[in-house]
Parts: structure tokens; C-alpha cells; sequence
């Protein structure tokens, strides 16, 4: 019964994070074993077995296992049955200590967890529409536009780094659409990453006024336009057609136009739990950001420059926020550093991401409240 006792169900990361000085053993080496290996050790917490019954993973077995009978094991396996069967194996060979990973925990660990290289980045900080509360704070930002040639220096160096694969690369804004070579990034782009999706997003606004040098780009470079419908004055059906006669279907995130806003207010405090924030956001590691030699593993402090310029604030984000990639040694060591949580994460209120979709949209009147109600 004391070791019955002692079977704890781990529902979130943080409980792991926060012990470090403390060493586990791992029971289970399938996919979800394997990230859970990578996340001990980027927290600097020591595995001292990995076991399993596969003889192909090359591990131990239980019974090749001898550790103090209060040592630590983690099982990180979705199926009920086999958590059972591990933890009465545990239990039969005298172990008290059993964190058993839930499902909720798990589907953590898988969302951080990159496994391919997939990120979005700016082509322009500014946009045309203004919405309120952009969280890419486009509506308060001045004109500016990437460098191709910055972009390209930087797309090298992640395709040294990941061997030219990739999963997903989003060329976005701002509006992309209004930078003069905008075009010219999607054959950057593919003279670096030949296969993979590599998508444009947009407004959809500045369509007419493109010619087929523009959507050439898209044939040729095997690249997809999104756009985003919003409840503005525009002839979306005339910008499809106007597309379409040059061979390029457009993708909609939306058939209706966007009627309320994506909404994550701010705590200019910097009061939140970050560890508890990253854990439980559906963005981290989600939404990638590439700007200027940097990744960040969400787009708030990547982009957030505007927002600070425009209401005279201290810059919250920290150096170690973003990853160097020019200062990782392989891409093993930039997608581990990209799971870390960021201390950024405790200026994000997540305590009232509820009404997240529930604002109706409409253009911004440059009120901080947008950002943080």
C-alpha cells in the first residue's frame, strides 16, 4: 500500500521543470519517451535509466535496473494499459516513486516538442487594414520592410543547419503584399528549402493591383496564397478570379468575413507564472517566429516592438528570449533551446484568454486597452 501511495499523476510540465538537482528514470522509449528525454535535459535534470521492453530501443530492462527503492520514474505513454502495466511492474520491483505523465501532460510535451523546422517571419511590419489588438502590433507600427537580404543570410543558415528540409515557412506581415519584392522571397525561400509548404499570408486587399510576375512566383516556386477574409468594403471574389486567371487558386482561412478579433491581452507588470504560461498556451512553440537572426517560439515578444516604440515603454524582452541561430551548434541544440519557456511569458495574461475570438473587429483607435483588456 506505501507504494500505491506514491504513484502521483503528473498533469502538467512545470512539476517536471521545477525539480532540478533531482534524477529520474525514464520507463517507455517510444516517441513520446524520446521527447520527454530532450526536455529533462534542456531543464539540466539527470536521467539515470531509460527503460523499456523493446529490445530494439537499446535499453535496459526493469530488471537490469538497481536504484534507491525512493528513486524517481517517469511514464510518459498515452495508453491506459500500458501505464498500468508499467506502473505494477514498478511497483513489483519495490519503487514507490512513480510520476505517471496524463494525457494533458503529454500533449504538452508533444506541442513544444518542434520536430521539424517550421516558422513564420515579417515581410513588412506594417499593414493596411489596422486592425484593433493586432497581436502582430502591425496597426501601431511605422513603415518598414525586410531586407531579402537579410532574409536570405538567415534562411542560409537554418538550411545548413537542418540538412535543407523543412515543414512550413509562412511569409506574412503586416501585409506582405505590400512589399515591392514580395515575390522575390518565395524564390529565396525555395533556392534554400526545395520541398516543404511555403505559404503567403494576406489581406487579400492588394490582389488587383498584381501582375503575373507576382503570381508566376507562386507557380514556379510551388507556393500557396492565404488569405483572410475580413468585414471590409472589398471584392473578394473579383481578387480570386483575378488570381485565377493566372493560375493561382487562393486558400481562405475563413469563407465569411473575420467578424471578431484573435484576442491575448498583455500584463505590463510582467506578473504571471512564465513557466505556468508556456506550458498551457496553445501558442508556444506553435508559432515560431524568425526576426532578424533570432527564433522565437511565439510571436508576441518577437513582433512586439511596435507596441513598445508607440507607447514609450521599457522593452520587456530579454535577450535569451529569442535563439541565436547563428550561435547554436546543430539544429538538435536550436530546437532544444526553442522549448525552453521564455521569462517573456509572464507578460502575457492568461488568465483572461477566454474572451480570445469574442471582440468584434474593427480598425484600431491606438488604445493601449486594446492590448491589455
Amino acid at each position: 500500500m506505501r507504494c500505491l501511495a506514491m504513484v502521483k499523476l503528473t498533469n502538467n510540465l512545470k512539476e517536471l521543470s521545477t525539480r532540478e538537482g533531482e534524477s529520474f528514470s525514464i520507463y517507455g522509449y517510444g516517441k513520446m519517451g524520446k521527447y520527454l528525454e530532450l526536455y529533462l535535459r534542456a531543464h539540466n535534470i539527470e536521467i539515470r535509466n531509460i527503460i523499456d521492453t523493446n529490445p530494439q530501443t537499446n535499453t535496459k530492462t526493469i530488471d537490469e535496473v538497481i536504484e534507491d527503492k525512493e528513486h524517481n520514474f517517469v511514464v510518459p505513454v498515452y495508453n491506459d494499459e500500458a501505464k498500468n502495466n508499467i506502473t505494477d511492474a514498478l511497483i513489483k520491483h519495490g519503487y514507490g516513486n512513480i510520476n505517471v505523465l496524463t494525457n494533458k501532460c503529454l500533449n504538452q510535451l508533444d506541442q513544444i516538442t518542434n520536430k521539424k523546422l517550421r516558422f513564420q517571419t515579417h515581410l513588412v511590419e506594417h499593414c493596411n487594414l489596422k486592425c484593433r489588438g493586432c497581436y502582430h502590433f502591425s496597426s501601431l507600427a511605422e513603415a518598414e520592410f525586410l531586407s531579402l537580404e537579410e532574409y536570405e543570410k538567415d534562411v542560409r543558415r537554418l538550411s545548413e543547419l537542418f540538412d535543407g528540409k523543412m515543414e512550413e515557412i509562412l511569409l506574412l506581415g503586416g501585409e506582405p503584399l505590400l512589399h515591392p519584392l514580395c515575390e522575390e522571397f518565395l524564390y529565396v525561400t525555395r533556392k534554400y528549402f526545395k520541398v516543404g509548404k511555403l505559404k503567403v499570408l494576406s489581406n487579400g486587399t492588394l490582389l488587383l493591383g498584381k501582375t503575373e510576375k507576382f503570381f508566376k512566383a507562386f507557380n514556379e516556386c510551388s507556393a500557396e496564397l492565404w488569405i483572410t477574409k475580413y468585414p471590409i468594403s472589398f471584392d473578394y471574389d473579383k481578387a480570386e478570379e483575378h488570381a485565377k486567371s493566372y493560375g493561382v487558386d487562393i486558400k481562405y482561412f475563413n469563407r465569411e468575413p473575420v467578424r471578431t478579433l484573435g484576442h491575448q491581452p498583455l500584463d505590463l507588470e510582467g506578473k504571471q507564472d512564465f513557466k505556468q504560461n508556456y506550458y498551457n498556451c496553445y501558442r508556444a512553440n506553435e508559432c515560431v517566429d524568425l526576426k532578424h537572426g533570432k527564433l522565437y517560439s511565439c510571436i508576441i515578444p518577437a513582433e512586439i516592438a511596435p507596441f513598445v516604440k508607440y507607447f514609450k515603454m521599457d522593452n520587456p524582452v530579454k535577450d535569451t528570449d529569442g535563439v541565436d541561430i547563428y550561435a547554436v551548434k546543430d539544429y538538435e541544440d536550436l530546437l532544444e533551446r526553442l522549448y525552453m519557456p521564455m521569462e517573456f511569458c509572464r507578460f502575457c495574461n492568461r488568465n483572461d484568454v477566454a474572451i480570445f475570438g469574442r471582440i468584434p473587429w474593427q480598425r484600431s483607435m491606438f488604445d493601449i486597452k486594446e492590448w491589455t483588456l
